[in-house]
C-alpha cells in the first residue's frame, strides 16, 4: 500500500522543519565541482567524493520509523540558470524499514547548495530504501 501526504498534513509544523542538513561550509568548496556535461555548464557535487563528511539528512518525523536518517550517498546538480536538484539515497538499518511504502510531497523545507525550497519529495520503501529529491527552479 502506498500513502501520499501533501502539504496540508501538519502544515504549520512541517513547513518550519528543516528536512535536510547539508553543511553550508560546502559552498566554499566550489573548486571541487565536476561538470555534468562539458557543453552544458552544469556543476555536479557527489557526496562522499567531492565533499567528504558532508551528509544529507531526513528528520525523524519524516522517516516513518521515528529516527533520523543520514547518508553520504547524494548528488547535487546546479545548472547555469540556477536550477538545482539534490538527490539523496538512504538505507534503513536492517529490520527497521517502514511497515508500508510511502511518499511525502512538498512536506517541509529542504536546504540545498542553491538555497531553500519546499519542492521536496521523499519516498521510503518496505525494502528499506529512501530517496529524497529537492528541486529549486532557476532564477532569471
Amino acid at each position: 500500500m502506498r500513502k501520499q501526504w501533501g502539504s496540508k498534513t501538519g502544515e504549520g509544523f512541517l513547513r518550519r522543519c528543516l528536512v535536510i542538513a547539508v553543511s553550508t561550509a560546502a559552498l566554499l568548496s566550489s573548486g571541487t565541482l565536476a561538470s555534468a556535461d562539458p557543453g552544458s555548464g552544469a556543476e555536479v557535487l557527489i557526496g562522499g567524493t567531492d565533499l567528504p563528511g558532508v551528509f544529507c539528512s531526513v528528520a525523524s518525523q519524516f522517516t516513518g520509523v521515528g529516527f533520523q536518517l543520514n547518508t553520504l550517498d547524494w548528488v547535487s546538480v546546479v545548472t547555469p540558470p540556477g536550477t538545482s536538484v539534490l538527490t539523496c539515497h538512504f538505507q534503513y538499518p536492517t529490520g527497521l524499514a517502514p511497515a508500508e511504502t510511502f511518499t511525502l510531497v512538498n512536506f517541509g523545507l529542504c536546504g540545498t547548495f542553491g538555497g531553500g525550497t519546499t519542492d521536496v519529495r521523499y519516498t521510503a520503501t518496505v525494502g528499506g530504501t529512501g530517496t529524497l529529491i529537492c528541486k529549486i527552479t532557476g532564477r532569471a
